[in-house]
C-alpha cells in the first residue's frame, strides 16, 4: 500500500493539546482522537521553549473512547508508528512529526504527555487521512485556525 497523500482523500484534523505553557504534568489533556475510517495519522507537535526539561509523549491505544488504554508495543522500525516522543531544550522552536499507519492498531489513539519538570510550551495536533474503502459514519472535520 502507498503511503503517499492523495488531496482528494478526507482529512480530518483533532487539536488534542491547544498551544500553551505548561507546568509538570502526566495526561491532564487525556484526550483521544477515533481513528475509525482513516488510513494514517500525522501527530504534530508544536513546540516552543522547551527548556532544561524532558517532554515525553508515550502513544496509547484502546478499542474504547475513554478506558482501558495501553501504550502501543515497541515498534520495529522507530520511523513509524513510535511507541514514545521525546524531546528536550534542542528541539525548542520546532514542528516535529510522527507518522502512523492504523493499519492493525485499535480504534482510538491517546497521547500520553509527561513533563518531569519546570514548564514547557507545546501544543499537539492530529491529522488523519486516508479513509479506508469501507463506509464511514464520520463526517468531515476541519480546524479553521
Amino acid at each position: 500500500m502507498s503511503q503517499q497523500y492523495n488531496p482528494h482523500e478526507k482529512i480530518k484534523s483533532v487539536q488534542l493539546i491547544a498551544p500553551a505553557d505548561y507546568l509538570t504534568t502526566t495526561d491532564t489533556h487525556n484526550v483521544a482522537v477515533d481513528t475509525k475510517g482513516f488510513n494514517f495519522m500525522i501527530l504534530q507537535f508544536d513546540l516552543g521553549i522547551v527548556g532544561d526539561v524532558t517532554l515525553d509523549f508515550d502513544i496509547q491505544q484502546s478499542d474504547a473512547a475513554a478506558a482501558s488504554f495501553a501504550t502501543l508495543p515497541e515498534p520495529v522500525d522507530n520511523e513509524i508508528n513510535p511507541r514514545k516522543v521525546s524531546f528536550a531544550n534542542a528541539d525548542d522552536n520546532t514542528s516535529p512529526v510522527a507518522f502512523f499507519s492504523l493499519d492493525g492498531l485499535k480504534r482510538y489513539i491517546k497521547p500520553v504527555d509527561t513533563l518531569n519538570a519546570n514548564s514547557a510550551m507545546y501544543g499537539l495536533t492530529a491529522v488523519l487521512y486516508g479513509p479506508e474503502e469501507a463506509a464511514t459514519t464520520q463526517s468531515f472535520e476541519a480546524d479553521a485556525t
